[in-house]
């Protein structure tokens, strides 16, 4: 949904869908592949999958990160620098890209700039499901996106319900809740401590695609969210971001993971390791020390200022 329509793409394939039987999915790859005709294969990360069906395509040019057992099916392998941690991932992928003559210069990372185009009839669903929660069109809201793969290194949740109260009082704004899963343990809190709180907010949790969500996301306020893939669709669209890194270091931090975008703002924990504290208890108090007050000022920045300070 996020590529479909892009006006610089001659193509999408989509792989296989996760869970799918390895070899079925290999070979509907394979003949997806061969259709395509393509003159080379560039691999952004290691895939045992597409390295194979583009062997058994024939592709003549196939170029991708050592990844073990599948080298032998590539023309040309690229030591894989990732691990070093130095640069952005997208300036990473670079080094797949200079075998084809694409040249780049590390100096220019703060040039790159993420590219989508979200499906334009996703507009159009998103009208008609925010017609049917909100009776009409959303005006002057910030997202709010407590979720996120590891369920241990979240922002709080008591933190978010905090800001969003700040965010209403003093600037008028809508809330809207945004992420993947509706039973999510974030997502479930959230709503009862709002409830609790007789805080209004826009649901939208497990209700909109991709694409829709980049649509609500160019129209928002801002965003605030850990290091998520929502903060980089965030950035893309030009939705300012405000990033939440509790693990600031290899290989979790912002030098390799920070949305590329004019409007993002990267706040770090401070916290520092204590002799003999476990691994999850570090990685929930990173967060946890993020000042609420820090990441309301970040986000402030993004909006019209109050009206009793005009």
């Amino acid at each position: 949904p996020l590529f479909e329509d892009h006006p610089d793409l001659g193509g999408f394939v989509p792989l296989p869908p996760h869970g799918a039987s390895f070899f079925k999915g290999l070979f509907a790859l394979r003949r997806r592949l061969a259709e395509g005709r393509f003159d080379a294969v560039v691999s952004l990360h290691p895939d045992p999958q597409v390295y194979l069906a583009a062997w058994l395509a024939g592709i003549p040019q196939r170029i991708g990160y050592k990844e073990g057992w599948t080298d032998w099916t590539l023309t040309r392998t690229v030591p894989d620098r990732r691990r070093e941690h130095q640069m952005r991932e997208a300036s990473y992928n670079f080094d797949l890209l200079r075998p084809l003559g694409v040249a780049y210069r590390e100096r220019d990372e703060e040039r790159l700039r993420a590219a989508i185009v979200p499906q334009r009839a996703a507009r159009e669903t998103l009208k008609q499901k925010l017609e049917e929660l909100v009776a009409g069109r959303l005006r002057h809201y910030v997202c709010l996106h407590p979720t996120a793969f590891s369920p241990i290194a979240r922002w709080p949740v008591a933190h978010y319900l905090e800001l969003a109260r700040h965010l209403r009082a003093r600037h008028g704004v809508a809330i809207v809740l945004v992420g993947h899963q509706q039973d999510d343990p974030a997502h479930r809190e959230f709503r009862a401590g709002a409830q609790t709180a007789n805080l209004p907010f826009v649901d939208l949790t497990g209700r909109i695609d991709l694409a829709e969500l980049a649509w609500l996301l160019k129209g928002s306020l801002a965003l605030v969210t850990r290091d998520t893939g929502p903060s980089h669709l965030a950035a893309a669209v030009d939705c300012p971001v405000v990033v939440l890194f509790g693990r600031v270091g290899p290989p979790y931090g912002p030098t390799r993971w920070a949305p590329l975008g004019h409007n993002v703002e990267v706040l770090k924990s401070r916290a520092t390791r204590r002799a003999g504290e476990g691994r999850d208890a570090f990685f929930r108090r990173t967060f946890a020390e993020i000042p609420v007050a820090e990441v309301y000022e970040a986000v402030a920045r993004f909006l019209p200022q109050p009206a009793s300070e005009a």
